[in-house]
């Protein structure tokens, strides 16, 4: 439970990863020095791996003994469907795993905003907007599925619906710095500069090096400016830099040496 507090700590940018990664490993270490199955240790020993080390062996060789557990734990196919296959382009075998998940428990909003997610990752923008408006049923106040619905409107050309549901996700969780910068690059691709930059300045100085504000600089063709945020997304290990390969809008720099440089860097080239 430590592991899992500290871990998330590190997903929401609340405190930096290099922080508390030790944290993550010493508790989780402890569990399985108790029972070495643990399923959930071993699975936040594995996110560890991937999203501090980009260590993809040993995130392999952790996940396999977390998905020994029988049953599986709905948590565990989460983290193994984010942080081991979407990294690798694996998403039809993320969706499998989230699928599972949700056969165990059909009511979990983290894994519903996964399914929304890995529907944006496989670039199916409608589907992914339709499925988040259908989880919305269940809650109507999970901000991460309007983050969801959000990069899938962006992504699909919707921007003014972009726009509103970026807006939910700031007012659900004004503390998230994911949101504040999808909203200023919604309002970068509509060509409303102003309201942009006024969002952008909100987090230029505490979350200026992060995948949400090398998003907004790619949108706004500030190039030079979205390889600075994205080279201390990866010395700060944003956990966001995983799913890079699969945003729409960094693919136009994807030929640069620095956006192939990057990735070999994560060991993802």
């Amino acid at each position: 439970g430590l592991a899992l507090y500290f871990y998330t700590l590190a997903t929401f940018g609340i405190r930096p990863a290099g922080e508390v990664a030790p944290l993550v490993k010493s508790a989780a270490e402890k569990a399985l020095a108790i029972d070495p199955a643990d399923s959930e240790a071993h699975s936040a020993l594995a996110s560890i791996a991937a999203m501090f080390d980009y260590d993809w062996k040993a995130a392999e060789q952790h996940f396999r003994k977390a998905m020994a557990a029988e049953p599986v734990p709905p948590m565990v196919r989460f983290r193994y469907a984010l942080y081991r296959l979407h990294p690798l382009g694996r998403v039809s075998d993320a969706m499998e795993q989230i699928r599972l998940g949700l056969d165990t428990d059909p009511l979990s909003m983290i894994l519903h905003y996964s399914m929304a997610l890995s529907m944006q990752h496989a670039r199916q923008y409608r589907e992914a907007i339709e499925y988040a408006r259908r989880a919305m049923e269940i809650d109507a106040n999970y901000f991460l599925m309007w983050y969801a619905m959000g990069l899938a409107q962006l992504s699909a050309g919707f921007t003014q619906e972009a726009i509103a549901s970026f807006k939910r996700v700031v007012e659900l969780a004004p503390w998230w710095h994911m949101g504040v910068w999808s909203l200023a690059a919604a309002y970068g691709r509509v060509g409303d500069r102003e309201h942009g930059q006024e969002w952008a300045r909100k987090l230029a100085g505490s979350q200026g090096h992060t995948l949400g504000a090398s998003r907004y600089y790619a949108i706004t063709g500030e190039v030079d400016a979205m390889f600075d945020a994205l080279d201390g997304a990866y010395r700060q290990r944003d956990v966001f830099l995983l799913v890079l390969q699969h945003e729409q809008f960094f693919d136009p720099y994807r030929a640069d040496p620095r956006f192939r440089a990057l990735l070999q860097r994560m060991d993802l080239a």
